[in-house]
């Protein structure tokens, strides 16, 4: 339960995107289940410490529900963390700290999630309406004024 992953991608030598999550994860994705596929994909997360997914400003094409947890199957209700999201172009902090599931709407502009504080281990749950997850937009923060935005796949 205290493995954590690390990534760190770089265009240019400048950070793109940071994200560390814990081991235990699981993934799926609704186009792996053929042609017909689904129209879903889903990641699991069994949270038991903090970390968060640094990520620039990014819209999708399709819904992103956000879905947490307590780690006690028999009370999901006791959930004692909080989740910390920041949405729109002017940033507006979004705090999650009880159970509950929240949708970000396709073309919302949102960053990275941050996993602290952890008082008690939890499951948080992100889904799309989608079979594959994906980035519609990058929005290039540090040139915000100049309006620079960028099509993205993945």
């Amino acid at each position: 339960m205290s493995e954590i992953f690390h990534t760190r991608t770089e265009v240019s030598g400048n950070p793109l995107s940071e994200q560390r999550w814990p081991k235990q994860q699981m993934v799926v994705m609704g186009d792996a289940l053929g042609p017909e596929g689904a129209n879903f994909c889903l990641f699991y997360y069994a949270v038991s410490g903090p970390y968060y997914m640094m990520e620039p400003a990014h819209t999708h094409l399709q819904d992103m529900w956000l879905i947490n947890l307590g780690g006690d199957p028999l009370n999901v209700e006791e959930f004692d963390a909080e989740v910390t999201m920041w949405w729109g172009e002017d940033a507006e902090k979004i705090v999650m700290d009880r159970t509950s599931v929240a949708q970000v709407p396709p073309g919302l502009l949102h960053r990275g999630l941050f996993f602290d504080p952890v008082r008690s281990p939890y499951v948080h749950i992100h889904t799309y309406t989608a079979p594959t997850h994906g980035k519609a937009v990058i929005v290039d923060e540090h040139v915000r004024g100049a309006g620079l935005r960028q099509d993205a796949t993945a």
